[in-house]
């Protein structure tokens, strides 16, 4: 549905707010669209829209506020990367590192890139607003550590949601060589 023709499209998002993921259809492009055209009541957005959303439509929470733990981006991979492509996995990851600490450290070239990427005007003002809420609210660490403690927590949430059947130890699912190969070798550049 990223491409509706127009809010007949959006009639099935009357309340897009339910228990569960699974249940919030469509991109926060489309549900953002249906709230604003007053289709839905609610909707779960991204917080990009935060910045240009009209004067009678608020934000009535913030997920960093609810749920803090809450991993909102993770570097995932399979066993079979981990072994057959591990240099490039360490590449990928140092090179994450690099763009983070640079972001981190020039956050107007970071709002830049982020409009030419996205194909907007300067006066957009949602690249701004993000880069400098994660600067200040500090949601970005460019040296990628592993938030063992959050991913712990993910699980019991999945587990008493029953998303998944069972928790594991979490260093059976974090793979620490990588992440300490890519910052030595970030480091050195």
């Amino acid at each position: 549905m990223s491409h509706a023709a127009g809010p007949d499209q959006y009639r099935n998002y009357r309340v897009t707010f339910r228990a569960g993921p699974d249940r919030c259809q469509g991109a926060d492009l489309d549900r953002y669209k249906s709230l604003i055209s007053g289709i839905t009541d609610a909707a779960i957005v991204s917080n990009e829209f935060v910045p240009v959303m009209p004067k009678d439509v608020h934000v009535l929470m913030s997920a960093t506020d609810v749920v803090p733990k809450f991993l909102r981006l993770c570097i995932a991979t399979n066993a079979s990367v981990l072994k057959s492509r591990r240099d490039d996995l360490v590449k990928f990851v140092a090179a994450e590192m690099e763009a983070y600490k640079y972001a981190e450290a020039h956050p107007a070239d970071a709002v830049k890139l982020a409009h030419e990427m996205t194909h907007t005007n300067a006066d957009d003002k949602r690249a701004g607003f993000i880069v400098n809420q994660a600067l200040e609210e500090k949601q970005i660490d460019p040296s990628l550590g592993i938030p063992e403690d959050r991913i712990g927590w993910m699980q019991e949430l999945f587990k008493a949601a029953n998303a998944i059947p069972k928790t594991l130890p979490v260093s059976d699912l974090v793979d620490k060589n990588v992440h300490d190969d890519a910052a030595k070798l970030a480091n050195k550049k």
